[in-house]
């Protein structure tokens, strides 16, 4: 990790990749490199398939509708109850963002 700098991963559908595993791969990378510039850019459309360190090892979360009451909950602490309430009503292209709690983005 230490030789690694300004190196990124991109990975759609995240949860498939890190199906069955508890607390490592992905996660671990995230753990472990979070101090180097070694960026993890992964997107899922479904969080609850995701370890635990995902989420909480994530520095900035993007996130679109999802109308699961699971996968909403998965986010619960790190959205503002209110956002978290309304994320199963977003409009197309429009998100949260958890750097600016409030703030609505669109894509």
């Amino acid at each position: 990790v230490g030789r690694c700098r300004n190196f990124t991963f991109v990975i759609d559908e995240a949860a498939l990749v890190t199906k069955n595993r508890q607390d490592g791969g992905l996660g671990l990378l995230l753990r472990i490199s979070r101090h180097q510039e070694i960026n993890l850019l992964w997107a899922t459309q479904h969080p609850s398939g995701l370890p635990g360190s995902m989420l909480s090892e994530t520095r900035k979360l993007f996130c679109l509708r999802m109308e699961n009451p699971v996968h909403v909950r998965m986010l619960a602490g790190r959205f503002p109850a209110d956002e978290l309430a309304r994320i199963p009503y977003l409009p197309d292209r429009q998100y949260f963002e958890t750097r600016s709690p409030g703030e609505r983005g669109s894509l």
